[in-house]
């Protein structure tokens, strides 16, 4: 019998784009959360508005989740999201324990030691919190240049992480440049709006000030999951990565703050 030769391996061109037809359902996974009003480009067929509840109704921010799988169906026009996620609509406020206070009963210090965050472990229930601005109280005053800066992390124990929020250093004439005074709605660093699930996370405080520093106001006896000091790369600023501690319930003094 004759050898035949091998067939070459035929290579098929993949298929055009199909045009979109109304009635049309794709499921994706998201890799972040939404921050408001959203769009979607299936395969290339385009940039489309993704809505909800009919046409006409934008998304909110944490109507879309990092990780998890959403039906849309092509309405002839844009993409119809079924089954937009539970997250907050703005404004939630999360409250420290003590926000009923006028002036809190304890001064929480900033670390005096350079280049050094402290940190305090919070819980954030659910549903969440919708985040652009924090409010807080100093208790004594510093007013020079002095450097402080406010932010949360992430709340997993003995890890390397980078601030989620933070409001940049601020010379202590902005931040606390008479005692025992209430500062409402304070920027986080670049405008932003977070949304913060439901779960742990860390307060930090830090400083670049050696002495005659401000305080923050805080109130004793709250239980925290963890509490401590990290190292950080710029003296006075949150802007980079640190450890956070590992689990240790403490009863101490926390600052008094609010995330709004």
């Amino acid at each position: 019998m004759e050898k035949q030769a091998p067939v070459p391996p035929q290579v098929v061109p993949p298929p055009a784009t199909a045009a979109l037809t109304q009635g049309t359902v794709v499921r994706f996974t998201t890799a972040n959360a939404n921050t408001g009003a959203s769009t979607i480009n299936v395969n290339g067929t385009g940039v489309l508005s993704l809505t909800k509840n009919g046409t006409t109704t934008a998304l909110n921010l944490g109507d879309i989740l990092s990780g998890v799988v959403y039906t849309a169906i092509y309405d002839g026009a844009e993409w119809q999201l079924t089954n937009p996620s539970t997250g907050p609509v703005s404004p939630l406020i999360f409250y420290s324990s003590n926000q009923t206070a006028a002036v809190g009963s304890s001064a929480v210090p900033f670390s005096t030691t350079t280049k050094t965050a402290t940190l305090y472990g919070i819980v954030i229930p659910a549903p969440g919190v919708v985040t652009s601005k924090v409010s807080y109280e100093n208790g004594a005053a510093d007013n020079t240049g002095n450097l402080y800066d406010i932010g949360i992390y992430s709340g997993s124990a003995s890890a390397n992480e980078s601030p989620l929020v933070h409001i940049g250093a601020t010379a202590g004439s902005t931040f606390a440049p008479v005692a025992n005074t209430w500062h409402a709605g304070v920027n986080w660093s670049g405008s932003v709006t977070v949304y913060l699930p439901p779960g742990r996370y860390y307060l930090a405080l830090i400083s670049n000030c050696a002495s005659g520093c401000a305080t923050m106001a805080g109130q004793n006896a709250t239980v925290v999951f963890g509490t401590g000091t990290a190292t950080v790369g710029t003296a006075g600023s949150l802007s980079g990565n640190l450890t956070t501690p590992s689990d240790s319930a403490t009863a101490l003094a926390i600052p008094t703050f609010v995330l709004h």
